[in-house]
């Protein structure tokens, strides 16, 4: 019990049906729940950053410099060094850096944070699902792709238990 909590619990057990005491109990319950909502910012806070960081700086920026060296150290796939795939992975990769920008700027622009939460969650659930979707018809992949995977559903499952606190 923290130390609000066991003051109000002593202030009910000793302070009986004076105004003073209700005063007290409703300052003792306000500085709990601010304490409870303080520390949910904060995780909130941390979900999206690292969630906007991850996607902004290794799904969009350094795939979109330079796609054939990054899918190849980060994924273990090896691209061809071909105009139209290039292109793909580069659209993808713009996709990803702005959809990072749009997760940070939660942090920092409140109306921007459900919105912030709703875009983690499309990028890592939506890769997660196709990825599950290609190991299940396609096979199993290597270990990187499928450390990617349980990436994707933690961020993805966090980002969706932060978006269900801030509606509530």
């Amino acid at each position: 019990m923290t130390y609000e909590e066991l003051l109000l619990y002593f202030s009910i057990k000793t302070l009986k049906y004076s105004w003073a005491s209700f005063v007290i109990k409703l300052n003792l319950v306000y500085i709990i729940i601010n304490k409870k909502h303080l520390k949910m910012e904060i995780f909130n806070i941390i979900v999206l950053l690292i969630s906007g960081l991850l996607v902004f700086t290794f799904a969009g920026v350094l795939r979109l410099i330079n796609p054939i060296k990054n899918y190849l150290k980060n994924t273990g796939i090896k691209l061809e060094n071909e105009v139209n795939l290039l292109s793909e992975a580069r659209g993808m990769s713009s996709v990803m850096m702005f959809g990072g920008i749009i997760i940070v700027s939660g942090i920092f622009i409140p109306k921007m944070t459900i919105i912030s939460f709703a875009v983690a969650i499309l990028l890592f659930l939506g890769y997660a699902f196709g990825r599950s979707l290609s190991i299940v018809l396609d096979g199993k992949p290597n270990k990187l792709i499928i450390q990617g995977v349980i990436s994707e559903f933690v961020l993805g499952a966090l980002n969706v238990f932060c978006l269900v606190n801030a509606l509530v």
